[in-house]
């Protein structure tokens, strides 16, 4: 299947090069330049990777056009060339702006991606349990319900930095991981006391997912989930510091300790497994440690070819009261008459890895729209 996903891919960015160029002389403002020299320096910079193209073709059949050109952010051209590709190769027909008939390799081989409010409903029924009265609780507090015996089997580990977020946040993470990722196969969960791996296997059961962590009794315990909801989960224990991943990936999701040097080594490992087609990575992160360290931390991304595709504040965690940290915050609020907040906040980066090198642009006219 990856194959034949390949050689469309491939077909595209040939049939792309061309429509491009030829779109482009209409523009306002469309460079003097040779077609020589746009194919040599320039199509690149406009060239999606292997994922990213079959994103947008899945959004574009799935959600229309509007989530199309914000997910791209682009003018309309590109639908055009998305659209004539498609019907001539016939793996989308259309009439106007409505998909008539999908072809059974996209079938196949993308998953359909879902609102916020679709997700909740596929988690509640599945479990079996009403979600809304969790949303500002811990995101293990659902599977608590359904199996009464992981609350007294769960230990929350201060020493590993462990604290779930938010139920409401899991679905903004699901929904965002829902948007972006297309295939139904070679995600991988990077620390599993969120426990992503099971939400997300739940949703997209037809997505191939991998959980890495260090801590054995996590893994053991998202084995034992797996199997009670017959899910497919595979689980290895790694050290992140120390090892790669070892195995291909088109995407992975990591919350690691909130520091410059515990992003990037988890970051590291994912991206270990990313090959020369490109993938996603999810990043939950915090500023209790990194505030203007994310400078080099922006560094750390363009060094390794990573876009940041998408920021958004409000990614919450009900604290962990039984953490010492925690209790000492709490016992210097009451010596004030402080009453704070039972949560606290982070950001989810959202990064498109590019996995070709780009040549320096050296045009310098503000109005070079190519």
């Amino acid at each position: 299947m990856e194959k034949q996903l390949i050689k469309i891919y491939k077909d595209f960015i040939q049939f792309y090069k061309e429509d491009l160029w030829e779109n482009s002389r209409k523009w306002i403002g469309a460079p003097n330049i040779s077609k020589k020299e746009y194919l040599k320096s320039i199509f690149i910079h406009n060239q999606p990777t292997f994922i990213e193209f079959w994103g947008y073709v899945r959004i574009l059949i799935y959600f229309g056009q509007d989530s199309f050109l914000k997910l791209i952010s682009n003018d309309q051209w590109d639908i055009l060339s998305y659209k004539k590709f498609l019907e001539n190769q016939n793996l989308v027909k259309f009439e106007k702006n409505r998909v008539k008939k999908i072809s059974s390799i996209i079938k196949q081989s993308l998953t359909i991606p879902l609102t916020k409010t679709q997700i909740e409903k596929i988690l509640s029924k599945r479990l079996k349990i009403s979600l809304k009265k969790f949303y500002l609780k811990n995101c293990l507090f659902p599977l608590f319900k359904k199996f009464p015996w992981l609350e007294n089997k769960l230990t929350v580990k201060e020493e590993f930095d462990q604290m779930q977020i938010s139920f409401s946040s899991m679905l903004t993470l699901l929904s965002k991981i829902s948007f972006y990722f297309p295939f139904k196969e070679k995600f991988l969960v990077a620390g599993a006391d969120d426990f992503l791996q099971v939400y997300l296997s739940i949703v997209y059961p037809e997505i191939s997912i991998i959980t890495a962590d260090l801590d054995s009794d996590l893994l053991s315990i998202t084995e034992e989930i797996s199997s009670k909801l017959d899910l497919e989960i595979k689980t290895i224990q790694k050290d992140f510091t120390k090892s790669k991943l070892n195995r291909k990936i088109f995407g992975f999701y990591t919350n690691p300790p909130y520091t410059l040097p515990g992003a990037i080594k988890f970051l590291n490992f994912g991206l270990s497994g990313f090959s020369n087609l490109g993938g996603y990575s999810f990043l939950v992160l915090g500023d209790e440690a990194i505030k203007n360290r994310r400078i080099f931390l922006q560094q750390f991304f363009n060094k390794n070819n990573l876009l940041i595709e998408e920021i958004e504040k409000g990614i919450s965690y009900p604290l962990e009261k039984s953490h010492d940290e925690v209790k000492s915050f709490l016992q210097e609020a009451k010596k004030i008459n402080h009453k704070p907040k039972n949560y606290l906040f982070a950001r989810i980066f959202i990064l498109s890895y590019i996995p070709f090198k780009l040549p320096k642009f050296k045009y310098q006219d503000i109005f070079f729209y190519l």
